[in-house]
């Protein structure tokens, strides 16, 4: 009966052993965000909620990536200083997420569309291969975030240095939605999209006052 338990835990220890070489030497070294300048415009889809919606990402090209979704806030990650922040539009306020946790947010889910790093740091996400997405080539990536029977997919493409697609299937609260690229222009996009200076900050309770959240 030991033997046999010793023998399980061994065949165990090797079938993880074995997934994680094999997750390391499938992924490739991720694409830095915010290293070209777009805007890229994606459809998000949420088929549980029959609710169909619109998500901006820009880039500045200088580590700097901005991603709004129409709403009254807006999202700022600063890979130059390592640095995120949620920002108000009508209240003209935003805070510095690094006083709440230390490092750098980094984007989750659907916000994870510009950060390649992001996508791969989810322990049983993997590169399943190659795939050409509306003409473009693309590093196709699968797995799970946080129960086994979600189901996650990217489609990043390093030439246009975000993904192409994205689909989340969760029974829990992600939901069932997927993300589709309908519009990419790699014009220089205005720096005042990036500016806050014209913005103060404020402490997190205060900012949960005034935005509701």
């Amino acid at each position: 009966m030991r033997l046999r338990n010793r023998t399980l835990l061994l065949i165990f220890c090797g079938v993880v052993l074995l997934a994680c070489w094999w997750r390391f030497w499938r992924l490739p070294s991720p694409q830095r965000a915010g290293q070209k300048a777009f805007t890229a415009t994606y459809e998000q889809v949420h088929q549980d909620r029959l609710q169909r919606s619109q998500l901006i990402v820009t880039s500045d090209g200088q580590g700097h990536v901005r991603t709004d979704d129409g709403s009254d806030t807006f999202n700022l990650y600063d890979y130059v200083k390592e640095d995120t922040f949620m920002v108000c539009k009508s209240k003209r306020v935003y805070i510095d997420t690094r006083r709440i946790t230390p490092g750098m947010t980094t984007a989750f889910g659907g916000y994870a569309l510009f950060d390649e790093e992001s996508i791969q740091n989810p322990p049983l996400i993997f590169r399943i291969g190659n795939e050409e997405v509306d003409g473009h080539k693309c590093r196709h990536y699968s797995g799970f975030v946080f129960f086994p029977e979600d189901r996650c997919e990217f489609w990043y493409c390093p030439e246009l240095n975000c993904c192409v697609k994205h689909a989340m299937m969760s029974a829990g609260f992600l939901g069932h939605y997927t993300l589709t690229l309908t519009n990419y222009s790699a014009a220089k996009p205005d720096p005042k999209l990036f500016d806050l200076t014209e913005y103060r900050e404020v402490p997190y309770t205060v900012y949960r006052t005034l935005v509701g959240r």
